[in-house]
């Protein structure tokens, strides 16, 4: 795949991120420690990190779904207080309104926005095709399996017409065959629609397989421990000997915050 030219604008900053949370004994918890990280438009960026390192409390302060105790996530400059209808947001959990078929879920956002409904579901009708998901337009979410709810979310944040898309695990509870192809899938629909996605996994090889640029963090509480530019071009082949190098490295680094845990 070829990007043509990149835009080297920065849309999203996060500057000096700091979490803080307190126990019902009162005890302080340091989940997110000085974060500071610049995405570039049409960038592709994954998280990774060991579990509890902060991954997602970073992707909700970067949706404007709860503040961070000191610092700021800015879009275009602008601190992020609040949900912003420029950035949208793929969970594992798939998030769609149990009582709607397909095609009402994909356009619920655009309606929410006062889209006339012929021009709402011909744009649902339009990223159902994306995500070859057209001939489940009237099915209900309880219909579909894991990876056909996926494509719908994915589909469902498309037709919002985000800027950014913030995603959170959002194949970590598929079989490993349906992951690589709602990967590359992913992938596909990126190169067309050329949004900025932030993405945390727990997957060093999906991070590898997806990402521009990976970002390691450390074990709580979470800090940047590095920033992997992917030098490969796509599609990727994990049988490339860079391929494995890289995968091999960034599971070092995170072993290491692991085992540092430990001790």
């Amino acid at each position: 795949m070829s990007r043509g030219s990149i835009d080297m604008t920065v849309i999203l900053s996060a500057n000096q991120v700091c979490k803080i949370f307190w126990t019902n004994n009162g005890d302080r918890i340091r989940a997110v420690d000085t974060v500071c990280l610049s995405v570039m438009e049409n960038d592709f960026v994954c998280i990774v990190g060991p579990s509890g390192c902060g991954k997602s409390t970073f992707l909700r302060i970067t949706a404007g779904l709860e503040p961070a105790s000191s610092g700021d996530v800015r879009f275009r400059g602008l601190e992020i207080k609040k949900p912003l209808p420029q950035i949208g947001l793929v969970f594992q959990e798939y998030s769609l309104f149990p009582w709607l078929p397909v095609i009402d879920n994909v356009a619920s956002g655009p309606e929410f926005a006062g889209m006339k409904k012929a021009k709402r579901l011909d744009l649902a009708r339009h990223y159902l095709d994306v995500v070859g998901m057209t001939e489940f337009a009237a099915a209900f979410p309880h219909e579909l399996s894991g990876g056909m709810r996926q494509r719908v979310a994915i589909a469902r944040a498309f037709a919002n017409d985000p800027e950014i898309l913030l995603m959170d695990e959002p194949f970590g509870s598929l079989d490993a065959h349906t992951r690589i192809l709602m990967q590359k899938e992913l992938l596909r629909i990126w190169e067309t629609h050329r949004k900025t996605i932030l993405f945390v996994t727990h997957s060093v090889d999906e991070a590898v397989y997806l990402a521009d640029r990976v970002v390691v963090m450390s074990a709580r509480p979470g800090k940047i421990k590095e920033i992997h530019k992917i030098d490969m071009g796509r599609p990727r082949s994990r049988a490339n000997p860079s391929y494995g190098e890289l995968t091999d490295r960034i599971l070092q680094q995170l072993e290491q915050e692991v085992m540092g845990l430990k001790n």
